[in-house]
């Protein structure tokens, strides 16, 4: 009852879990099954929700506070071809090339065309949905000096963009579009607003790469150690669309940003 009233979709338990952790006893009890060969976990729907994904797209959780953008892309890659070789090395590399963020409190996070200069460089087909033309992302910094040089290197950034000729179009996408461009097989790098998820505001970027019913299957690249999270917290997250709805404005003045990146082999470079 508990786990309804605030809208849990399932209890989950992970395929490398030990049975002093969980007991066969007590998964029987819950009705969790063993994990099917091969998945990274096992569970049970909570509800009418009857989930059917597990793990189509591999999580990688970024190793720092302002790497979410590269994580993604990196799941996004994978989902391209199982060669795709998801560490630090690449994780940082694709950061340094596609951060815009000034901040007197330490590195920060990646712009959406600093992520799409990032793919495009590897070969892989995109196009950008942005509901602004204005720079984004320079709320959090708290001087115009700050602002200014976040909206010259996103402008370089935008003009490489276009120059590679990767389609950027301004309008505000809706989610049944998203839903659309899932099902055709794409994979979807969204910015969201983190106050539905963690109680504050802050720009994140998540991989949408599944629906399911009435939802959408999420990869999320933040985890939290210190609130007992794991790492199958975070993969295939089913999000109701109404959610994802509310969770992708974000900025003082709202605007939307997503990434799509089509699925095809033979890019893993």
């Amino acid at each position: 009852m508990a786990s309804r009233d605030n809208d849990v979709r399932v209890w989950r338990i992970s395929s490398d879990t030990k049975e002093d952790d969980v007991p066969e006893s007590f998964r029987s009890l819950i009705g969790i099954p063993p994990a099917a060969p091969g998945a990274v976990y096992s569970q049970r729907s909570i509800g009418d929700y009857k989930s059917t994904a597990n793990s189509v797209v591999p999580i990688y959780t970024q190793s720092t506070g302002f790497t979410c953008g590269p994580a993604c892309l990196m799941m996004a890659f994978a989902s391209c071809s199982s060669a795709v070789a998801m560490d630090r090395s690449l994780e940082l590399a694709l950061w340094r090339e596609a951060t815009t963020i000034a901040s007197s409190d330490g590195p920060g996070g990646c712009d959406p065309y600093g992520l799409a200069i990032a793919a495009a460089s590897r070969g892989y087909r995109l196009h950008m949905l942005m509901s602004t033309d204005d720079p984004v992302l320079i709320e959090r910094d708290d001087t115009e000096k700050d602002r200014e040089l976040i909206g010259f290197v996103q402008s370089e950034f935008k003009r490489r963009v276009l120059a590679a000729g990767v389609k950027v179009d301004i309008r505000a996408f809706a989610i049944a579009e998203l839903r659309q461009t899932i099902e055709r097989g794409s994979t979807a790098i969204v910015l969201i607003d983190q106050m539905e998820t963690h109680g504050r505001v802050v720009p994140h970027w998540i991989l949408v790469h599944a629906v399911d019913g009435d939802h959408f299957i999420v990869n999320d690249p933040w985890f939290q150690p210190d609130g007992l999270e794991a790492p199958v917290d975070v993969v295939d997250l089913p999000i109701r669309d109404s959610m994802l709805e509310r969770m992708c404005w974000y900025g003082e003045t709202p605007y939307r940003a997503a990434l799509i990146i089509d699925r095809f082999p033979g890019l893993s470079r």
